[in-house]
């Protein structure tokens, strides 16, 4: 197999190893903590690698200022977070978008059932112990579903007594963040609950912003206030569990979020520009969403333990198309009001144990049920003065997609170890002809010493089309089947006592990639060929400095027959990230961090298709904390994007230019 068969990855492999090898920066990957909410985990062997594998926890959440699930990830290298015409933020992994990523939280899947996507800004950081992303080559544990990666959130648990805190935080535009939450543990027990309020009025762009359209257009954007990007984040989770037996523990967990947010418009005119949108005036008015999963974790013996738990994710949006950029009419062609209901119902089952004193082998079934329920009201005429006017569309349907799983991992000679899995997957469609694949997983890797190891993969992914994909009204395609993709990496890990090293290089061939065809309808697309390098590190340079950083090299093709051109846009080709903290005295830090996100390619919305390039972009955040006495928390100040750098991840969508903000955390215990 032929990894890397692109010039500027080729040319710049060699320079970047060099580089990052003599600076000695190292793994970003850290080791999430043992005290998160467990009955909802699929248990994979973490000392083992089968493919990349990052985690986060409380401290690097506190370390950056990330406040939801989109910031946590940002020092990931090849994971993009795109803001375009959604109104959030879209996390993309090697290449593959949102909807080819599995989010688990506590083991309930949270992707929309109507277009597989997620929003991250609905899960924030505070109430969370722990993120495992899995790129790539995941287990076949995980049943469908993340043909770029796994996402896996566990939320805060196993506490020692009685605790308790909170956070409130000030920022420009009117930003303002409060959260608490109360936690308890003893030999018996867990409990955790918390509560959090996120909100600004807008934010604003950078003074580098340069207005193009005349005042007088509806959307004109001045170079203040982002039109339309206010929002509301409400956040509520909480989990119970109990060792009933030495053998037999139960556990309760619920999470229920409310919000709303605006969408901005496009700055440019798509009259005039081939490659700016259409300018939309949307907002989604209201979104309320419950999680809800109960679990059980049995040791049946000594080698044998079994895992089992029941979920539901329900979710109403109530959304709106209007007229023009005062948000309170609906008259004119096009505009609309939508009311959208999802739910996810389903269980997992897991069963781990050793055969002998050294083989491991792990079952695993997991059924889910996906239904969405949609109405629409749209204006079907230049305009709409009376109801005879209005179409109403109506969709409701559903999936059922049952996935099993087995895993073997046999340790071998010399120091090798083999992990082989093989899955399978069964899709029965509202509609349509029904669907099955498999997947599978093979990985072997060697460990030199107790600091170094490496490792081959190859790992094949399948991903489900969404309700959107087969039964959208005009663009729907029933005939939809599983998406594939073969996932080949090889890698090396070190950790020694002050600094890390991890270097992957990977190679990915998807195939019946679905997206929209010029006819508007989607379809499995033949082929796409994706490949690059990732590495990340860290060194404690000194008793008080300590430095990471990341680098991401990607390279993105579109192999198929019928393809306008062979560049697949929104896929940036580098990713560096840079960070370090500096322990002042023993009560002040500073945290300081660089990014540098490289060009990448839109395409024009008229026939025939070219494309063109977004300009690279430099961001660079700052935060000085200092710890109040006793332990009891920290004061802080902070300035994200510090030098107002005007940038766009999506053509003719700004983003926020430089942004202030302070706020204290307090722990009580």
């Amino acid at each position: 197999m032929q990894l890397f068969n692109n010039r500027y990855i080729c040319r710049n492999i060699t320079s970047t190893l060099f580089s990052t090898l003599a600076l000695s920066i190292a793994t970003s990957s850290y080791a999430a903590t043992e005290d998160s909410y467990q009955l909802g985990q699929i248990i994979v062997n973490p000392s083992l690698a089968i493919g990349s594998s990052f985690s986060l926890s409380q401290t690097d959440f506190e370390r950056s200022g990330a406040r939801s699930l989109d910031e946590a990830l940002r020092f990931i290298p090849s994971l993009n977070v795109r803001n375009g015409a959604d109104g959030t933020p879209r996390i993309d992994i090697r290449g593959l978008r949102t909807r080819q990523i599995k989010l688990l939280v506590n083991g309930i899947p949270l992707n929309s059932t109507n277009d597989g996507q997620f929003d991250p800004t609905l899960i924030p950081t505070f109430a969370i112990d722990s993120i495992n992303l899995r790129a790539g080559a995941s287990s076949v544990l995980y049943g469908d579903g993340g043909m770029g990666g796994v996402l896996d959130i566990h939320t805060r648990s196993s506490f020692d007594g009685l605790q308790s805190g909170g956070k409130a935080e000030l920022g420009s535009d009117h930003y303002w963040q409060t959260n608490a939450y109360t936690g308890y543990g003893d030999a018996k027990n867990d409990f955790f609950f918390s509560a959090g309020v996120r909100a600004r009025d807008a934010f604003s762009v950078s003074n580098d912003f340069d207005p193009v359209l005349a005042t007088t257009v509806a959307n004109y954007q001045d170079d203040n206030d982002r039109n339309n990007s206010d929002y509301r984040r409400v956040n509520f989770m909480g989990s119970y569990n109990r060792q009933v037996t030495d053998k037999l523990r139960l556990g309760l967990f619920i999470n229920h979020f409310d919000g709303d947010y605006g969408k901005p418009p496009t700055v440019f005119n798509n009259g005039t520009d081939d490659f700016a949108q259409k300018a939309k005036y949307e907002r989604t008015e209201d979104q309320q969403g419950t999680s809800f999963q109960v679990g059980a974790d049995y040791d049946f013996t000594d080698d044998w333990a079994g895992k089992l738990w029941f979920f539901n994710n329900h979710e109403n949006e109530n959304s709106a198309g209007y007229d023009d950029n005062n948000y309170n009419t609906i008259i004119k062609k096009n505009s609309f009001i939508q009311r959208d209901k999802t739910d996810i119902r389903g269980a997992h089952a897991q069963l781990n144990g050793m055969v002998g004193s050294d083989t491991q082998l792990a079952f695993s079934i997991d059924q889910r049920r996906e239904s969405f329920d949609s109405q629409q009201t749209k204006c079907n005429a230049g305009t709409c003065n009376n109801s005879s006017k209005y179409v109403t569309t109506n969709v409701n349907k559903d999936i059922n997609v049952r996935s099993y799983g087995f895993e073997v991992t046999q340790p071998l000679a010399y120091d090798l170890t083999l992990v082989t899995g093989v899955g399978y997957h069964q899709l029965d469609k509202d509609g349509g002809s029904d669907d099955n694949t498999q997947s599978a997983q093979l990985a072997l890797s060697k460990a030199f010493n107790a600091n170094t190891s490496v490792y081959a993969s190859y790992g094949r992914k399948v991903d489900a089309p969404t309700i959107k994909q087969l039964y959208d009204a005009s663009s729907g395609n029933d005939a939809l089947g599983f998406q594939r993709a073969n996932h080949y990496e090889v890698g090396i890990n070190n950790n020694w006592q002050n600094a890390s090293l991890d270097v992957a290089a990977y190679h990915s061939i998807v195939y019946d990639f679905i997206e929209k065809d010029n006819a508007n309808q989607y379809m499995n697309r033949q082929k796409m060929e994706l490949e690059g390098i990732d590495m990340s590190g860290m060194i404690q340079a000194t008793d008080q400095l300590a430095l990471r950083a990341s680098l991401g090299l990607l390279h993105a093709t579109d192999k198929s027959a019928n393809a306008d051109s062979t560049t697949l846009q929104y896929r940036p080709k580098s990713k560096l990230s840079l960070q370090a903290d500096y322990d002042i005295s023993n009560n002040i830090t500073l945290n300081g961090s660089f990014q540098r996100i490289g060009e990448q390619a839109y395409f024009s919305r008229v026939d025939p298709t070219i494309y063109r390039k977004l300009s690279a972009f430099n961001l660079v955040s700052a935060k000085l904390s200092y710890a109040l006495p006793k332990q009891l928390g920290s004061v802080y100040v902070g300035a994200d994007n510090l030098f107002n750098e005007d940038y766009s991840t999506s053509y003719g969508f700004p983003q926020a230019g430089r942004f202030f903000y302070t706020g204290v955390k307090l722990d009580f215990k």
